[in-house]
């Protein structure tokens, strides 16, 4: 069944949309006055998760919905600015405590999951290269992908893992995934990986947990993506 055409009149909008004309928006457009539209880091410089989260959770929109998952079995969680502030700078902290910073190389692989974005952000944050992987790709297409952008860590879920990426095992030790230093599994597995990889496995209730000190459960299992915060 095709859904209703949703029709949106600009005018009977409750705030203006980003682009109204395009010809004359272009006209105007400069990218002074688009910098100007942006917070900047407190310290100066600009971080794009920054702008997308962190200068809105500091705000009066805190509370507001940033980000609202409808699960396959009709789940449904919201996280709000605050949310995913503290989430990606949890997951940017551990990334930072593994060594990695500017420019290190962090792929993905997972489904449209609340972890993906946490993951994304969480890089941007620690000014990290993001590489978000298909989740329909099989074990060669992953491969490749990890040896042409040189991973350095790749967070997945448990059953992608087990799927796609425990058959490339053989190579891990050595070779392409020589640089591949850290795997990441959102799910309660506890798979033995080569010698030279670190896998971490948090357990954690399924309840939210606001404390910044402790671990919070990001998706809809009972393990949010397996790693330790400091």
């Amino acid at each position: 069944m095709i859904p209703e055409i949703i029709s949106k009149q600009p005018a009977q909008a409750r705030c203006a949309p980003n682009l109204r004309e395009y010809e004359s928006d272009r006209a105007r457009f400069s990218w002074a006055g688009a910098r100007e539209s942006l917070s900047g880091l407190p310290g100066g410089g600009l971080n794009i998760a920054f702008e997308a989260v962190d200068r809105h959770a500091a705000g009066r929109r805190a509370a507001h919905v940033a980000l609202r998952w409808l699960g396959k079995d009709g789940a449904r969680q919201e996280y709000t600015y605050a949310d995913l502030r503290n989430l990606s700078n949890r997951f940017a902290n551990v990334l930072c405590g593994l060594g990695c910073g500017a420019g290190s190389r962090v792929f993905v692989l997972a489904g449209r999951i609340p972890e993906l974005y946490v993951a994304v952000l969480g890089t941007l944050k620690s000014r990290g290269v993001i590489c978000a992987l298909f989740s329909a790709f099989g074990p060669e297409p992953i491969q490749t992908r990890l040896e042409i952008g040189a991973a350095e860590v790749l967070v997945t879920t448990e059953e992608l893992y087990r799927k796609k990426v425990a058959g490339l095992r053989d190579r891990l030790k050595e070779g392409i995934f020589a640089g591949l230093g850290d795997i990441y599994i959102n799910g309660s597995m506890a798979h033995r990986l080569p010698h030279n990889l670190n896998v971490s496995f948090a357990h954690v209730p399924r309840e939210k947990n606001q404390d910044a000190d402790r671990l919070s459960n990001v998706g809809n299992g009972t393990t949010t993506i397996a790693v330790t915060l400091r």
